[in-house]
C-alpha cells in the first residue's frame, strides 16, 4: 500500500504557492519525507498484513469456484461425448442432449459467479486499501502539523514529493529542519513490541 499519485499531485499547487510566498517574505520551512514516514509507520505494516490476509481469503474462495468450474466442465464434456455414442437409441440420445444442455447452463452460471466474485473482491480490496491509507495519512498529517507549530515553521514540505511527470519536486535540499525521523519516532512510540518486525519473525 502506497500514497496515491493523485494525492501527491493535489499538493503541487500548494507547494508552488508556498515557494512564491517565500520569495516575498521571510519564512521558515521544514521538511518531511511523507512516503518514508508512511512506509515506516507500524500501522501501515499492520494494514498491509490485514490486506494480505483479506486477499488470501478472497483467493481461497476463488479457488473453490475454480474447482467447481473444473468439475462442472469435465462433467459437461463427458455428457457431450456420450451423445455421440452410436450404440444408444434416439430416445437416450435426446435424454443425454438435454442433460448436456443442463450441464452447460450450470457451467455458464459458475462462469458468471467467478466474474461477479472478481469484481466484488477487487472493489472490496480497493475500498479497504483507500480507507486504511486515508486514515494513516490523517494521523501523519496531525503529527507533522503538531511539530510544525512547535517549531514555529511557516510550512512543512514533503521532501519526497513527485511532480505529475514523476520527477522529484525538490532536486536538492541541505537536510536542515528535516522532521522525518522525529515524526516517525513519535508515531512508532506506541507500537506493540513486535509490530515493526518482519511478519516471519513475529511470535
Amino acid at each position: 500500500m502506497s500514497i496515491s499519485r493523485n494525492w501527491i499531485r493535489s499538493t503541487l499547487t500548494a507547494l508552488t504557492a508556498l515557494w512564491l510566498t517565500a520569495a516575498q517574505a521571510e519564512t521558515k520551512f521544514a521538511l518531511v519525507n511523507l512516503q518514508k514516514v508512511f512506509d515506516g509507520y507500524y500501522k501501515t505494516k499492520q494494514a498491509n498484513e490485514r490486506m494480505q490476509e483479506s486477499k488470501g481469503n478472497f483467493e481461497k474462495s476463488r479457488r473453490t469456484l475454480e474447482d467447481d468450474y473444473t468439475k462442472s466442465n469435465d462433467e459437461y464434456r463427458k455428457t457431450i461425448e456420450g451423445t455421440s455414442d452410436p450404440a444408444i437409441s434416439a430416445e437416450e440420445k435426446d435424454k443425454r442432449t438435454k442433460e448436456a444442455q443442463r450441464k452447460l447452463t450450470e457451467l455458464q452460471t459458475i462462469q458468471r459467479s467467478i466474474r461477479d466474485f472478481d469484481e466484488t473482491s477487487n472493489r472490496s480490496l480497493g475500498e479497504q486499501m483507500r480507507r486504511m491509507r486515508d486514515a494513516i495519512l490523517r494521523e501523519i498529517q496531525d503529527v507533522v502539523a503538531e511539530k510544525g507549530k512547535a517549531g514555529n515553521f511557516t510550512a512543512v514540505l514533503d521532501s519526497g514529493a513527485m511532480s505529475a511527470n514523476v520527477a522529484p519536486v525538490f532536486i536538492y535540499t541541505n537536510g536542515e529542519n528535516d522532521l522525518t525521523d522525529a515524526v516517525l519516532s513519535q508515531m512508532n512510540a506506541s507500537a506493540p513490541a513486535d509490530a515493526l518486525k518482519p511478519r516471519g519473525e513475529k511470535k
